[in-house]
């Protein structure tokens, strides 16, 4: 349940990353279409996407759940990090709040002993 949380963190993280990039301007056009953020965009959707798939996985397999949700919590937070990276350094302010949704995939991956 705690991975699905964290994976529910990274999403909303995302789906503000997304919006963020089509409506932020730089040089007279939308960010969404420099190189460099759509490739951290899709590395983030990448590791959301993998975290679901090991959140799915520690349900079904109790006798592992430990290990799949460590990698749900740690692909969650990758895609975090990137997502307010897209933001650039307004994604780091109380404003935009962001950094809530990390902290909540770090407490939770402190909780089940990790270290990352």
């Amino acid at each position: 349940m705690f991975a699905a949380v964290a994976v529910g963190c990274a999403d909303i993280v995302l789906t503000r990353s997304i919006d963020w990039a089509r409506t932020r301007e730089q040089f007279g056009q939308p960010i969404k279409g420099f190189q460099a953020v759509r490739h951290m965009l899709a590395d983030a959707h990448i590791a959301r996407e993998q975290a679901w798939t090991a959140a799915i996985a520690a349900r079904h397999e109790a006798f592992r759940a430990d290990v799949w949700a460590a990698q749900a919590f740690t692909l969650a937070r990758r895609s975090i990090e990137l997502g307010i990276q897209v933001h650039g350094g307004v994604g780091y302010t109380w404003e935009v709040g962001l950094q809530h949704h990390l902290d909540q995939v770090l407490e939770l991956d402190s909780l089940f002993g990790g270290d990352r």
